[in-house]
Parts: C-alpha cells; structure tokens; sequence
C-alpha cells in the first residue's frame, strides 16, 4: 500500500466493511496478506489515492476462496464476516454469559484464527516474564503442521452480544499474519509472533501462565468450536495425566462438567483455579453430539509445563521466548496490554529548557521500577521512581527504563 492511500473491501449492503487499510499494514519479506471472509456471492473493493499521486501497480489479488460451507446467519446472506456463526453445539456457553464473567479480562487475550483455506482454530497471547508486549500466540501443533501462518487472520474480541441467544457479533479486532517461533509435536503446541503489536488501546489483554506440573482440580477453557464465536468450557472435577498422540504424559486430560470442546477449539488455552493458561487443546474425545456433556473419553491438552523445555532448542521450547531474561520465574499473571512495556509513553513538555520540568510515566505495572537517565550529563538526574523533576541549563533528552 502507498502512503496516505487507503483501501476498502466490502458487501453491496456495506453491512460487512473491512477498512480503512493502509501503508501501517504493509508486511515484508513478499508475504501474502489475507482477509476476513465475506457472505454472499459479491465483494466490492475500493482504493483511495490522494489526487496527484502517481497510481502505481499496487493490488494484486493471489486467491479468491468461494464455496465455504454454507453458515447459518441471524438475518441474512449479507449479515457476517467471521467464522461459523451458530455452528456450534448447543452444549457451548457463550463466553457473556454469567458462568464467564469471572473470566472477563481472560477472553480478550483468545482469538479466532482463519487460514485461507476456509479452517478455524483458536490461539491465545501470552504474558512473558520481562512485561513487554511482544505479541506471542500459543496455538496448537496440528494447526500449524502443513501450513502457513503467515497467511492467516486473527480475529480477537469476536463473541456474542448475549448469553441466549447466541446473538450475531460484526466487531472483532483482526490482525495479520505470524512468524512460527517454536513448535513442538510431543507437548503439540506452536508458538507464533504476530507481525503487528496491538495497539496499548486496543483492550487486549496477554494471559499469565503456570508452569506447575500439580494436576489441577478444576480447570476451565476458552475457545472457538467449530469457527462460531467464544464459547467458555468447565471442569468441575480433577484432571488427569494423558497423552498426546503416542508421547506418554504430554497432556492434561479433563472431563466437562459444563460446555465442550469441538474442532476448531484447537490450539484454545486450559486455565487452572487461578486463571493461568496450564495448556493448550489438543484433542477432544468427549461426544458433542446427543447427549450433550456425556461424561466419556476426555478432552486432551499439551502440557505447558513439558512445553517449557520441549525438545531442548530454542525452535521447540517455551523457555527462551516468555522468559528471554532467564528468570526462571514460575508463574505470570493477566495484564491489559496497556500496562505493558512498549505500551507505556513519557508524559511530559517535550521543550526541557524550561525550569523545572517534570515526567511522569502513567499506568506501570504495580511491581516496576524507572531508572531516569539524561542526555547530556549535566543535566540533573533524579531518583528512580514513576515520576521524575529535571532541573535543567541546556537542551538535551530524557529517557525512562
């Protein structure tokens, strides 16, 4: 995309508009860049250049995917632009209902993920012990394994309106495309960094973790079955110790008490009493069709405890990615990207000459500490602490880590 140059695609009713995009969603390396889906059987799109510009070779389409299986829409053909609306089992809890609200900050952290190829799973952000918003997804191995995740879309934010119905939802928060960073078959889990960070006010949130290999006694889950919007799963019982394939021990294995889980759900986290992602899904053995919640088989997920370490290397491991300090921290906790480092910004007159001048660094994490630097030296430099007064002689710049 050119600079100052924007681009829409939409249905003929415009109930359905993906835009403005423009030059901030440029990504390198020629890699493609993919769209939501759109009902019916016609698209418009449109570009704006600003008058004068040279119109250059700008807008090549690689691949028209028509034909998904038909979904089931609220109103009409021209009413949807994510996922399977209504796809899913009547066994699900839609995530706003009164079960999921302790689970509140948890949800904005999960996302729907669209290939191009018309596939849905699910993936969360990850906190990483250093508090910085490096955008990091866990997702599961078999939704990466023979595809492309830089081609893919992820949709946060997408669930219903209501608890019941399951109300059809237009907004969501779409990004595109990822890096693979690691990925590891016995645990089935993948790592991915998506090629923008979120903005600090996007409300979304990156999900604390547990690295405990204690068997939970209750768990809960959050997820995408079968492409439709955010569903909530419990556990009202212990876990148990499964499988992932034929690899002995990689998985916690739950029973539903209340919600299931179905395909799409893949890659979903499994949280334990403290909200804290303990794995990702791998399989789901449990019935979902007549009768619901019948308590037989098991829903399988990769152990994020055996994931830290994986297969030793930093292409199969957790380790090195959420905790490139080394602090071999146990635990981390849910944080609104707003708190993170990266998000945060220095308030303060940007003229220093002024005497005094103060700087204030809003909403840090409650367990940080500044360092305040200057540029030149003889400038004053204040104690550590979020906010800091300058007494400055000359011009100069001021740094806060």
């Amino acid at each position: 995309m050119p600079e100052n140059a924007e681009f829409y695609i939409y249905t003929p009713g415009k109930t359905v508009v993906l835009g403005p995009i423009t030059s901030k969603e440029n990504i390198t390396g020629k890699r493609l860049w993919s769209t939501n889906s759109f009902p019916g059987d016609a698209v418009i799109l449109e570009m704006k250049i600003p008058k004068g510009q040279k119109i250059g070779d700008y807008l090549h389409i690689s691949k028209v995917l028509f034909g998904i299986p038909p979904k089931k829409y609220q109103d009409n053909s021209d009413s949807a632009a994510f996922g399977v609306f209504n796809s899913s089992s009547s066994c699900n809890i839609n995530v706003m209902c009164a079960e999921g609200n302790p689970y509140a900050s948890e949800r904005k952290a999960v996302c729907l993920i669209q290939t191009p190829n018309a596939e849905f799973g699910s993936a969360e952000l990850l906190a990483n012990t250093c508090n910085t918003n490096k955008p990091y997804l866990l997702t599961a191995w078999h939704n990466t394994d023979g595809r492309n995740p830089n081609d893919w879309t992820y949709i946060f934010g997408w669930w219903s309106s209501t608890c019941s119905p399951n109300t059809y939802n237009q907004q969501g928060l779409l990004f595109n495309g990822a890096t693979l960073r690691a990925t590891y078959e016995p645990t089935d889990f993948s790592l991915l960094e998506l090629f923008q960070t979120p903005p600090s006010n996007s409300d979304i949130t990156y999900l604390g973790w547990s690295r405990s290999s204690t068997v939970p006694n209750t768990s809960a889950g959050i997820h995408h079955p079968k492409g439709d919007q955010m569903k909530i799963s419990f556990a009202d019982n212990p876990a148990s110790i499964g499988n992932v394939r034929l690899n002995s021990n990689t998985a916690w294995r739950v029973l539903w008490t209340r919600g299931i889980a179905e395909p799409g759900s893949s890659g979903s986290p499994l949280f334990d009493v403290n909200k804290r992602v303990i794995g990702q899904l791998f399989s789901s053995t449990q019935p979902t069709s007549p009768p619901c919640n019948q308590v037989s088989g098991g829903t399988n997920y990769g152990r994020f405890d055996v994931s830290w370490t994986g297969g030793g290397t930093n292409a199969t491991r957790l380790s090195n990615w959420l905790d490139p300090s080394g602090s071999n921290a146990f635990t981390t906790n849910t944080t609104n990207i707003s708190n993170l480092f990266g998000s945060l910004t220095i308030n303060g007159s940007i003229n220093i000459c002024t005497l005094p001048n103060t700087y204030t660094i809003p909403n840090l994490p409650a367990d940080a500490t500044v360092a305040w630097t200057t540029t030149p030296a003889n400038l004053t430099t204040p104690s550590t602490g979020t906010g800091a007064t300058f007494t400055t002689s000359m011009g100069g710049t001021v740094n806060g880590n």
